[in-house]
């Protein structure tokens, strides 16, 4: 059954892989700084260590429709997704002090976010340490994008959200709590009430 599993999350982890990497060539036209047209010939080291970060999330997908890992290895998702988290706080800092601050790097955090609290998210519920109700927390960036989709296929105008702190916060405050509800000591009900 090893090997089945060990099959199972290479596939999962590949094809997150491969999906990232189309995404990714289709927003290589974002790489330019705020108000320049130019496109960068390179990355920057912000936008690197987000590239890594959306590695370790597809590493962490693969760990999806598998039964919890035994022993000292059931610590391995939540420490991805803990070390997911730690490049989301250095990146943004990375691309400011490099003078690399670009659409591309914008658009590359906001999809690594999405994705890492999403599969952060249906790992937990998968261990039961979330219950069900829980889950649209984790679907909510996609329900948002599906709801401007709506909104904008009915032909009515969309407005840039005005900058909010509060949303930063919250969102820093989700994936903590998404980060503590994957550890492996923990469970309901304490996890359910919490």
């Amino acid at each position: 059954q090893g090997g089945a599993y060990a099959l199972r999350w290479v596939l999962l982890a590949s094809a997150m892989l491969l999906i990232q990497l189309v995404s990714l060539w289709k927003i290589l036209p974002l790489n330019h700084r705020q108000g320049e047209a130019t496109l960068l010939p390179r990355f920057g080291p912000g936008n690197l260590l987000t590239l890594a970060r959306g590695t370790i999330i597809a590493l962490l997908v693969g760990f999806l429709f598998i039964d919890q890992l035994p022993g000292i290895w059931a610590w391995l998702p939540v420490s991805l997704y803990f070390l997911s988290d730690l490049t989301d706080f250095f990146d943004g800092y990375l691309a400011r002090v490099s003078g690399m601050v670009t659409r591309l790097g914008e658009t590359l955090d906001m999809n690594s976010d999405a994705l890492g609290v999403l599969v952060a998210t249906l790992l937990a519920y998968q261990y039961g340490t979330v219950p069900w109700w829980y889950l649209p927390f984790g679907f909510a960036r996609y329900l948002f994008l599906l709801g401007l989709f709506f909104h904008q296929r009915k032909g009515l105008p969309l407005h840039p959200m005005k900058p909010n702190k509060t949303r930063r916060f919250f969102a820093g405050v989700q994936m903590g709590f998404i980060t503590v509800m994957l550890m492996p000591i923990l469970g309901p009900p304490a996890t359910s009430f919490a």
